[in-house]
């Protein structure tokens, strides 16, 4: 089941200006102030497994995006401003671990 843009849209409302998504291939790449942070596939977010949501959420999931893909850990959508809240937070964490983007 692919993601809805209905989802895609909370999400990056709640998130704040600092978040986007990208559509690719059905799903949604998420971007913290433009870095790849996560995605959103099959109406489920999965954050790069670094060691920042690891400490964060200990007890999130590892899943697979999609077949072949890295393992990603799932985080529950935000259904509210407090719940993105806490996410920012994670999300900031994460963006200190993951490479900027190359320039072209």
């Amino acid at each position: 089941m692919a993601t809805s843009k209905q989802t895609i849209a909370s999400l990056t409302e709640l998130l704040g200006p600092g978040a986007r998504a990208r559509a690719m291939m059905g799903e949604y790449v998420l971007y913290w102030r433009e870095r790849v942070v996560g995605g959103v596939y099959d109406e489920r977010l999965l954050l790069k497994d670094v060691p920042a949501v690891r400490e964060a959420v200990p007890d999130a999931p590892l899943e697979d995006p999609y077949p072949g893909a890295k393992p990603a850990r799932r985080l529950p959508i935000p259904k509210d401003e407090q719940e993105a809240g806490a996410l920012v937070e994670v999300l900031e964490a994460v963006w200190e671990q993951v490479p900027a983007p190359r320039s072209r």
